[in-house]
């Protein structure tokens, strides 16, 4: 067999594993994508361009509050916690729940502070995420938690509670006549908290708020460092639509983010299958640092193609369709969906090369790319959109995406050639032994 044939052939890869088990993966991602898909849809169905940029700013917070609680609770969890114990994992879980909601209440405050500097539509947008940030970061931890279980059927669930209540409750603003900005978030939150209620239960571990400190004190080696990572990219995206509203407007922000969530449901695939690759590529990372290389190339080129076909999807919606979908927001989308596209599958194609910097839990040298291409992010976005508006400001999204996707291939390899595998242990393959859970925590935190 060929060299090339080998490489594509190799059992066992994280490739081969995760079309085995993300089914669950994909069926849950899509559920949490409509989530958010239908809390967008709808209100650029029923307000202006402006009111929906306006939306897109409490959104991106969201993001940025999402994603913060993940890199201090849920990724310390799925690294070191997901090839451990039951009742490990369990203790882990809750004490996880509690740095969650903890986060999500600190981010919550900051946004009933905004609300009250701010006006109109703004105003009552923060003050309803305020209200249901912590149970939108709980409920999020439960999904990863489950995954990091290989129990996914429970995280499909629990976001099943989500969209079924989102959908009832939305059925009813919208038949009351009540919608406002405002109350289309306060409906998404509220169902996410009641998701996150039922995902105590399921979980059988209610969050510890108490033990956050103790949490922090355990796993700050990389979770520092993911948290300066995730704050420096998140924020760096939170800031594009605020800094391309200062240079272009709202109207532009809206476009975009129109633009976005119409290829949004491919976050089904992509998130669905770095959902499980993560857990996953932990275990593979015990057997062979070059099947996880390989298998990240796999992911890559598999996630891309799916980029290309959903782009090439999304482009060919007609006029007419669009416009029955998004209404006066559909003409700012149009305009700049090709670039956006462009910029998708740049996405795609980085993913592997984050999932192997995760997996290998290379923090420092993950954060300091995450500094450099966040910064090439921002300029492209920002830069772009005072050059020509919402379509400048999706074409140096794109022009940067491309950039940072190579840079992050090169950043993998190097990690790779520094990474040291811990001392084997044959009593390590025992997945309830104390030395096995040893060991995940040593490798995880080596770096």
């Amino acid at each position: 067999m060929s060299r090339l044939g080998s490489f594509l052939s190799l059992p066992l890869t994280l490739a081969d594993t995760v079309i085995r088990r993300a089914g669950w993966g994909f069926a849950d991602q899509a559920l949490s994508s409509a989530s958010n898909f239908l809390v967008g849809f709808v209100v650029a169905r029923s307000v202006s361009p402006a009111a929906f940029g306006a939306y897109a700013l409490v959104f991106a917070i969201y993001i940025l509050a999402l994603n913060g609680s993940r890199s201090v609770s849920s990724l310390p969890l799925t690294i070191r916690f997901s090839a451990t114990s039951q009742q490990a994992w369990r203790t882990a879980t809750a004490e996880a729940g509690g740095v969650a909601l903890l986060v999500g209440t600190v981010c919550g405050i900051g946004c009933l502070v905004v609300s009250l500097l701010v006006e109109g539509v703004l105003k009552e947008a923060f003050l309803a995420l305020a209200v249901t940030l912590p149970g939108l970061v709980l409920q999020d931890l439960w999904r990863f938690a489950f995954f990091a279980r290989r129990t996914g059927r429970d995280a499909f669930v629990n976001d099943a509670v989500w969209i079924v209540a989102q959908v009832v409750l939305f059925a009813a603003i919208l038949a009351t006549g009540m919608f406002s900005v405002g109350v289309a978030v306060l409906a998404w939150g509220g169902s996410a908290t009641l998701a996150a209620l039922v995902g105590v239960r399921q979980a059988g571990a209610a969050p510890r708020i108490r033990h956050a400190g103790m949490w922090w004190g355990a796993h700050r080696d990389i979770a520092s460092r993911l948290l300066g990572e995730t704050v420096t990219a998140t924020g760096g995206e939170t800031l594009q639509p605020y800094g391309i509203s200062a240079v272009a407007g709202l109207p532009a922000v809206g476009a975009l983010r129109a633009g976005e969530l119409l290829l949004g449901p491919f976050n089904v695939i992509f998130q669905g299958t770095t959902l499980v690759a993560i857990p996953e590529g932990a275990r593979l990372l015990v057997i062979s640092t070059r099947r996880l290389l390989r298998a990240c190339i796999q992911l890559s080129v598999g996630l891309t193609a799916a980029a290309l076909v959903w782009s090439a999807l999304v482009l060919l919606i007609p006029d007419e369709a669009g416009a029955a979908l998004l209404r006066q927001n559909w003409a700012p989308a149009r305009s700049v969906l090709l670039p956006l596209a462009i910029g998708m599958i740049a996405l795609a194609a980085t993913a592997g090369a984050n999932i192997g910097m995760r997996v290998l839990a290379a923090v420092r040298r993950s954060f300091r790319t995450r500094l450099l291409t966040t910064v090439l992010g921002l300029i492209g976005a920002v830069g772009g959109a005072a050059l020509g508006g919402a379509v400048g400001g999706a074409i140096g999204i794109a022009v940067s995406a491309w950039i940072v996707a190579g840079i992050w291939w090169w950043q993998l390899r190097a990690a790779l050639r520094e990474f040291v595998p811990p001392v084997a242990d044959p009593e390590a393959n025992k997945q309830d032994s104390p030395k096995f859970e040893h060991r995940q925590a040593t490798s995880a935190g080596g770096r």
